[in-house]
């Protein structure tokens, strides 16, 4: 039986929380950052959270702890003692997910115990692989297609904008149905996304001026449209059943995020960085044009489907992408303690966290280690494929074998359900940009990465640049 963690509220909370801050160190703990009351080190952290990990890991060792915005977050930085905190039962993730979600969409977490015995976590995992993993993806390249192929492009002001507008509608359609676009505003979308990390560190939705548009966004979201996936029309019938009301449309928004916000990044970097670099777009067009000339046509439009086998022959574009994901992926993994435990980590060592504390994987500080990835800034498109041209799974750390050696989709139970499709999505689109286009990209610097959606995933683009595309 787990044992929950109350968090105070008020005043008491913040009493509750200097008192986490200013304790004294128990036997065995790491070293520890305390930083300035109550926001500790949120600061340096916001600027460049990879950064500032990677110096406190090179002056503390591979685990320290910080005080971050409140909490007490011990940070395990070596990917062998990956495996400690991920099987740990005594870590829980869920009621911080719920937490979460309720600040970001504006729902109680009344009704989410209900939902999560009733298997509303279970239907995301089952939904999202095997046959209705295959529907959905045909569903997107079909979408996908219609804003690409059969319809005037779309008028942006940059690459990333316009990456942004044919996914979010594509994906759209694809996953919640043909009145997606008529019903869901993108703006609104971009609102509530843009102020994503303030509501989830805890301002108030109205302090934001988020309201409206969130409120919007639950009402178009609210209802099923034709055409759905089956994931969407079964957690509405869920939702239902248990007589959520009004907070079915937040749960939905939640799952649209989750959908939208880390793919729309991913599929800009996994295009962009062989677009600019010559010898990946030579080696990835040919793949895609050999791999589409073989693969069966679509009954209705006559182009090539982009079915499971086609996709799994597309190496060479799923390790661009997996490279694109490396350098990009900002993800946090986080996980907090029901009670006090003790982790093993693969020295032998003993890791004490104290009940109620968090224990944090930032995966960055791997995905950029030199003695894991040689010259880790620089883009490798083929760094996944080995000398035989097959996907490559061995990693070598210092001589040792990782079993975990990229994780931009979290890890564990916290591991993102819908990875396949979002990987889907990434693919089909790259294929069908390579295969219809012709891209002209201007000779400008690389943009930078926003630091501010540390934690959250795939780190968007500071700005955008410029890429003109003519259909074949």
């Amino acid at each position: 039986m787990e044992h929950p963690v109350v968090r105070k509220r008020g005043a008491s909370a913040l009493v509750d929380s200097l008192q986490r801050q200013y304790r004294s160190a128990g036997p065995g703990e790491p070293p520890y950052v305390r930083g300035w009351p109550w926001l500790g080190v949120a600061i340096d952290y916001g600027k460049d959270a990879g950064g500032f990990l990677a110096g406190l890991k090179e002056q503390h060792g591979a685990t320290f702890s910080v005080f971050l915005a409140g909490n007490r977050v011990t940070f395990v930085t070596d990917p062998r003692d990956y495996g400690a905190v991920l099987s740990c039962k005594a870590l829980d993730f869920h009621r911080l997910a719920g937490e979460i979600s309720s600040m970001g969409f504006g729902h109680g977490t009344a009704s989410l115990g209900p939902l999560e015995d009733d298997g509303i976590i279970r239907l995301s995992v089952d939904k999202m692989r095997g046959a209705a993993l295959g529907r959905m993806t045909r569903a997107f390249q079909g979408a996908l297609e219609t804003v690409l192929l059969d319809q005037p492009l779309p008028e942006a002001d940059g690459f990333y904008a316009f990456v942004s507008e044919v996914m979010f509608h594509a994906a759209g359609r694809s996953v919640f149905g043909e009145g997606f676009s008529d019903r869901v505003s993108k703006a609104d979308f971009e609102a509530v996304d843009a102020r994503f990390p303030l509501l989830v560190g805890g301002v108030p939705a109205g302090l934001l001026g988020v309201r409206p548009a969130r409120a919007a966004l639950s009402t178009a979201l609210s209802v099923g449209y034709d055409g759905a996936a089956e994931i969407i029309a079964d957690r509405l019938r869920l939702m239902e059943k248990h007589d959520v009301g009004e907070e079915a449309g937040a749960m939905q928004l939640a799952f649209l995020w989750a959908l939208q916000a880390n793919t729309i990044p991913a599929t800009f970097w996994s295009l962009l960085l062989p677009l600019r670099d010559p010898a990946a777009r030579a080696a990835l067009t040919a793949e895609v044009r050999a791999v589409l000339g073989d693969a069966p046509a679509d009954p209705e439009t006559g182009r090539p489907q982009l079915d499971r086998d086609a996709l799994s022959k597309l190496v060479m574009l799923d390790s661009a992408i997996s490279e694109a994901l490396r350098m990009t992926s900002g993800s946090l993994t986080i996980r907090e303690a029901l009670e006090d435990v003790s982790l093993t980590l693969s020295d032998g060592s003993t890791l004490p966290i104290r009940q109620g504390d968090r224990v944090g994987i930032y995966p960055y500080l791997m995905h950029h280690d030199p003695a894991l990835y040689p010259n880790p800034e620089a883009y490798q498109f083929d760094r996944y494929v080995d000398e035989d041209g097959k996907r490559k799974h061995t990693f070598l750390l210092n001589g040792e074998r990782l079993r975990t050696y990229l994780m931009p989709f979290g890890g564990g139970v916290s591991m993102c359900p819908g990875r396949h499709f979002a990987r889907n999505e990434i693919k089909i689109a790259a294929a069908l940009l390579l295969y219809h286009f012709d891209a002209e990209v201007d000779d400008q610097p690389l943009p930078a990465l926003d630091n501010s959606r540390a934690g959250l995933g795939i780190l968007p683009p500071v700005g955008d640049v410029t890429v003109r595309l003519r259909r074949r």
